[in-house]
């Protein structure tokens, strides 16, 4: 009895603690906090709705199939990860610098999308030449490469832009566009896909298309928020130039520690599904991806909610620091950190529990995905974003190059771990490789941030 009433009391104590948090300035439960709130979560539930009926379309392509395309998003992980993620870290990061003069917005939103224009010529170029040695020497289909290509190119510059729409607290816009984007989706995937030819071209096709009409969306939403029209006349040339070098320095140097995290972690994150390619069969790369897609569109999921409403509000109560806004902040990494616990060990246990069902729910009898797989998946999943969200510390500080040694570690062991894990026990092995690389990678990043509080903090005075 007297355990229980002080776990009660625990328990009363920590809803206190998160509740005097986000009562601070910057995360009041006004109603336009509330309203924001309750945007976010909602469209995130809808579309995590939405997403099962993608799946649901996605899977009628067979397992083989749907191998290629989870092949295709690896590459377009690997171009994020390795640029449009760092560019978005970067911007997001120092938008609130610029945020509330109307001018210096103007300049800073000018030049994402100067990085953005010259960035999608890049890429443009790439897939022409990618495409041309693929279908020449490869034997690959053009019509393949060419749907691969818009499919990565709408969903990696949307990244960016969907991150600042984030940053600038338009809940409502980011929720409504993601919904619609979904709903274009279902119903390109069923016409192209359902009626006309179930392979992995259609379904990236499909894709293609719904991310590009969300892609202009988000544009012009951008555009507006930014005060781009407004203010734009009245910026004097020299001043654009200089202001726009200060903000591509800054941007830089911050990201260039991502820039080398993101070939780095691809090897982490996505390397398992060559491995798999390699060793067993691309139906079995397509079970995986199917598995792998369940945890993505459902903890993943949820962790991006907590992640696009609580990191601008701990980058926001960094700026201008000083003592109280330096606890407020620290106090939402531990709330982030809970959160994100608490997230994955939930969906780990309802995949451990209905794992086996939810997969026949939402594909054919052809793929065969049982719960523990989800459950090792999550978990393995949870500790890889957990160790990110401990990240924040070294963000904040401007401090992210202090994590390249345990990027670099945990991502040469995975490959070792994934070709021992498959080798020894398949995909199953395989999730077991993803459970411990990534918990070594928690427990790295755990001591690089004691090293960080020992020695950067005193130093800044926090």
């Amino acid at each position: 009895m007297s355990r229980r009433f002080f776990l009660r009391i625990g328990i009363q104590a920590k809803f206190k603690e998160i509740k005097s948090i986000l009562r601070l300035q910057d995360a009041s439960f006004s109603n336009d906090r509330m309203a924001e709130i309750g945007w976010l979560v909602g469209g995130q539930i809808i579309t995590l709705l939405l997403g099962i009926v993608s799946i649901k379309l996605t899977t009628s392509i067979g397992p083989e199939e749907f191998g290629f395309y989870t092949l295709t998003l690896s590459i377009s992980g690997l171009l994020s990860l390795a640029f449009f993620g760092p560019l978005e870290q970067g911007f997001v990061r120092f938008f609130f610098d610029y945020a509330q003069e109307s001018k210096r917005r103007s300049m800073f939103a000018t030049s994402l999308l100067c990085v953005l224009r010259n960035s999608s010529l890049v890429l443009i170029v790439l897939c022409i030449i990618s495409g041309a040695v693929l279908s020449a020497y490869f034997q690959f289909e053009l019509l393949f490469v060419v749907a691969a290509a818009l499919m990565i190119i709408g969903s990696l510059l949307s990244a960016p832009l969907n991150g600042m729409l984030n940053a600038m607290r338009l809940r409502k816009e980011v929720a409504i566009i993601q919904v619609a984007e979904r709903v274009l989706v279902i119903m390109f995937l069923f016409f192209f896909v359902i009626r006309a030819y179930p392979n992995a071209t259609m379904v990236m096709f499909a894709i293609a298309a719904g991310t590009s009409v969300s892609l202009l969306a988000r544009l012009l939403i951008f555009r507006r928020h930014s005060h781009l029209g407004a203010t734009q006349r009245f910026i004097d040339a020299d001043e654009l130039r200089t202001t726009k070098r200060e903000i591509y320095k800054s941007v830089s140097v911050y990201s260039f520690p991502f820039l080398l995290w993101g070939a780095i972690s691809w090897l982490q994150s996505n390397g398992e599904r060559w491995v798999i390619n390699g060793m067993l069969t691309n139906a079995d790369v397509g079970r995986y991806g199917l598995a792998a897609t369940l945890v993505a569109n459902s903890a993943v999921l949820m962790f991006n909610v907590l992640t696009q409403f609580i990191t601008p509000i701990i980058f926001s109560s960094f700026t201008n620091p000083t003592d109280a806004r330096n606890n407020r902040g620290s106090a939402l990494i531990r709330l982030y950190v809970l959160g994100t616990i608490t997230i994955f060990a939930c969906i780990a246990i309802v995949f451990l529990v209905f794992g086996e069902l939810i997969t026949k729910l939402v594909s054919t009898r052809a793929f065969v995905v049982d719960g523990v797989l989800l459950c090792l998946l999550t978990v393995g999943a949870g500790l890889f974003y957990l160790g990110q969200t401990m990240t924040t510390v070294g963000m904040v500080l401007k401090r992210p190059q202090a994590y390249i040694t345990a990027k670099m570690v945990t991502a040469v062991l995975s490959v070792g771990f994934y070709i021992a894990g498959c080798y020894w026990g398949g995909i199953s092995g395989v999730a077991w490789a993803i459970v411990l690389i990534n918990a070594v990678y928690f427990f790295m990043i755990t001591l690089t941030n004691r090293w960080l509080m020992r020695h950067t903090l005193p130093a800044q005075g926090i």
